[in-house]
């Protein structure tokens, strides 16, 4: 489980280290973005399989919900693949506002569904800005940015933390 964890954040660290050290316009940095992209995209997999392996009940109770959220976010990335031009379109206004209003509801109402559906709010963020391409992409880029501050990051952070129930992971390494 840390492996994952571990996994999704070394992504975004290099991610983050590539702009801030001016790195974006190498040769090699589209290759290595792919990558890292990929391994998001394998983060969107392995969470339902590891939630369906924690969870408590018959083989058939944990093996269904991880069926759902899998075909769930098949069907999500191949929404994106085949209409993401389409939605883009769909999104994009030359008002900075309503670009920053309409992108952040269109990524917290498919995280909603996400989340209704047994997978990630945070992967149905994510696949929503794998949608958001061209002008859109462009000109959201600098509105969002300042969600990635540090405050942000904090704030995230204990949100995730709150969800996180110690002593049941206390318990279950105890062997109970």
């Amino acid at each position: 489980m840390l492996g994952g964890v571990t996994y999704v954040s070394s992504s975004g660290i290099a991610a983050k280290l590539l702009g801030e050290l001016g790195r974006l316009g190498n040769r090699e940095t589209p290759t290595v973005l792919s990558l890292l992209v990929l391994e998001d995209l394998a983060m969107a997999a392995y969470l339902p399989i590891l939630t369906g392996l924690l969870a408590a009940g018959s083989l058939l109770a944990r093996v269904v919900p991880v069926v759902v959220a899998l075909a769930t976010v098949a069907l999500m990335l191949a929404v994106t693949l085949r209409w993401g031009h389409a939605i883009s379109r769909l999104v994009f206004t030359p008002n900075d506002e309503v670009l920053l209003l309409v992108v952040l509801g269109l990524a917290l109402l498919v995280a909603g569904l996400a989340q209704q559906l047994q997978v990630s709010a945070a992967v149905g963020a994510f696949l929503v800005g794998i949608a958001i391409s061209g002008p859109a992409a462009q000109s959201a880029g600098p509105l969002l940015a300042p969600l990635r501050d540090p405050s942000f990051s904090g704030l995230r952070l204990w949100w995730s933390g709150r969800a996180v129930r110690s002593c049941r992971i206390a318990n279950s390494s105890r062997g109970n």
